[in-house]
């Protein structure tokens, strides 16, 4: 590592970062297993079709979420991160517009949900519940960690997957599962983590009745210019499984879906990292400490993907016939396609991070447009004749062009030559042994 390294992870107290890293990255590995545990009873009970149902549902809820939200959890993580006494303040004036949000929610929920077999209204009233439920989540979530409140977050977000598992557990026992009542249980798991990190937010934003014009300027600015490039990405990412059920069938959805959600679990990774990074990199000094940040992140990140994926490459077809049943197979091929993509998406994920902390939004926003345009292009070439496979492959080759657009960006802005974000160096492993060690 370079000195500007050290100095970087030196100032800003490495043991500290080291362990809420560790802490964070214990809850992701329980919500790993426990997210298994949820796809593989989800997907085994519901079938093809029923899961490619669910997971479209999901996704127009995703979407929904992205275009209603104004981007404001990402602005006041960034604006109460700089400034933590005034964290109550913005979250005050981030509650001043939330019925506004959810208004939005509602509206936009009905476009994906209603007179599209099999939905209905139904389906849009716990879809717009689903997506009221994780805007105020996203809030709420970003005032504890904006307070370095990570192990409160980290609870909310454990009490989550679990509830959520329990939920549906519970729900099979006793009524059965459509796709419907899955929803029901996943929007019962995000009240439960929204109780928890309601409970325990102090000092708590007071509601005020009078505009706060100030910071509702500043929250929205940054905000909405996130939003922008939000949009984008859950555009690039989810509205593929929109497609794959409109243009092909509920049943390649689900296959889709299947596949994509194992492929994706290495997401995880980068967001573990950017949940304590983004403030830091907020409050670094120069560009240059916040760079070298980014580049450790992505080379510690890398090889860590890498096996991880190329495990689940050598093994998907007896994974998927162990967790989902031979009758989800197909998901095996969709997983081997998409796995470099997801790799690619790892890094560019920590890069995100980095252009968000550094306010590079109009940079982001051009790498997301490119990324997605070429998604959907992709995607309308490709699902017809290729299904499910056919969107996978779309996916990977979208997820790397991004990657490499997003990388392009960063290393011509930034004073960190390129081989930093992706050779691990000695004195990285050594660092990391004294931190582990406690020295």
């Amino acid at each position: 590592m370079s000195a500007s390294a050290n100095a970087v992870v030196g100032a800003r107290r490495p043991g500290r970062l080291l362990h809420q890293l560790a802490s964070t990255f214990g809850v992701e590995v329980i919500g790993f297993v426990a997210g298994i545990g949820f796809s593989v009873i989800v997907t085994r009970l519901l079938g093809p079709a029923g899961k490619g149902a669910f997971a479209a549902a999901m996704s127009a809820v995703g979407i929904v979420v992205a275009l209603s939200g104004a981007g404001l959890a990402k602005s006041l993580l960034h604006y109460a991160g700089r400034n933590q006494e005034a964290a109550p303040a913005y979250g005050s004036a981030a509650l001043q517009i939330l019925p506004l949000m959810i208004v939005g929610a509602a509206l936009a929920t009905g476009v994906f949900l209603v007179g599209e077999s099999p939905y209905g209204w139904q389906t849009w009233a716990l879809g717009t519940a689903l997506a009221a439920a994780t805007v105020v989540g996203g809030l709420l979530e970003a005032m504890r960690r904006a307070q370095r409140h990570i192990s409160i977050a980290n609870i909310a977000n454990l009490t989550q997957t679990l509830g959520q598992l329990a939920l549906v557990g519970g729900a099979f026992a006793t009524i059965g599962l459509d796709f419907r009542v899955v929803l029901a249980c996943v929007l019962g798991a995000w009240v439960l983590r929204c109780a928890v990190l309601a409970a325990t937010l102090r000092p708590w934003p007071t509601i005020q009745w009078s505009l706060d014009r100030a910071r509702l300027r500043e929250l929205l600015a940054y905000g909405i210019s996130y939003q922008g490039y939000a949009v984008l990405w859950v555009l690039h990412t989810r509205l593929v499984v929109v497609l794959v059920e409109r243009w092909a069938s509920l049943d390649a959805a689900g296959f889709y879906s299947t596949g994509a959600n194992l492929a994706q679990l290495l997401w995880r990774l980068p967001i573990v990292v950017s949940f304590v990074t983004i403030p830091i990199m907020t409050s670094a000094k120069t560009s240059r400490e916040a760079a070298e940040l980014t580049a450790l992140s992505c080379r510690l990140l890398l090889p860590v993907a890498a096996v991880t994926a190329a495990t689940f490459y050598l093994f998907s077809d007896p994974i998927i016939s162990f967790l989902y049943e031979n009758r989800f197979l197909a998901s095996a091929d969709v997983l081997r396609v998409l796995l470099p993509g997801s790799v690619a998406s790892v890094l560019y994920l920590v890069l995100v991070g980095h252009l968000l902390a550094r306010k590079r939004l109009g940079a982001l926003f051009v790498v997301g447009a490119l990324g997605a345009a070429m998604n959907l292009t992709l995607n309308w070439i490709l699902i017809p004749a290729g299904h499910a496979g056919g969107a996978a492959l779309a996916s990977c080759l979208s997820y790397t062009f991004s990657f490499l657009l997003a990388l392009a960006v960063v290393v011509r802005s930034e004073d960190v030559p390129l081989r930093h974000y992706f050779l691990v160096q000695r004195s990285d492993l050594e660092l990391i042994l004294r931190r582990a060690r406690g020295d």
